[in-house]
């Protein structure tokens, strides 16, 4: 017998998802997973390339909540196969920017422009190694023989 557990995931638009549904299952050698059955009322724009080891790559340039229901057959098993459920929330987050004066803190809500399952969290920022930052330049004095 295979033991399957539900799968979920969060990704940003137009992001690339590689990994696999077997990582939280408890399965023999042998089990396989069949191909993934899509929700009629995921959005549009999904792609899910599905491997039957359980491993997928997944995208989609629309945001929303991607629902798929996989089957997982033990070794030699070919029908009434156990199910699994992946759940994959594509969220449109927008990226943010601001200005300011230095040494004058700033406010500001990153989520104002983005659209979230309800209950996301925002983590630590993680400064940008193209940002720019500003500085004063003088320029030299032309010097001159006398």
């Amino acid at each position: 017998p295979v033991s399957p557990k539900d799968n979920v995931e969060s990704i940003s638009t137009n992001t690339l998802l590689t990994a696999s549904v077997k990582t939280n299952d408890q399965v023999f050698p042998g089990t396989t997973y069949g191909t993934p059955v899509a929700d009629p009322g995921n959005p549009s724009g999904g792609v899910i390339n599905f491997n039957p080891d359980g491993s997928y790559t997944f995208t989609s340039p629309n945001f929303g909540v991607f629902v798929f229901t996989i089957p997982v057959c033990g070794a030699g098993q070919v029908s009434n196969c156990d199910t699994e459920t992946l759940t994959i929330n594509v969220l449109n987050v927008v990226d943010d920017s601001n200005a300011g004066v230095t040494n004058v803190p700033m406010t500001g809500n990153l989520a104002t422009n983005d659209i979230t399952p309800a209950g996301s969290t925002y983590g630590t920022p993680v400064p940008s190694p193209t940002a720019r930052v500003p500085t004063s330049r003088r320029r030299p004095r032309s010097r001159t023989s006398r």
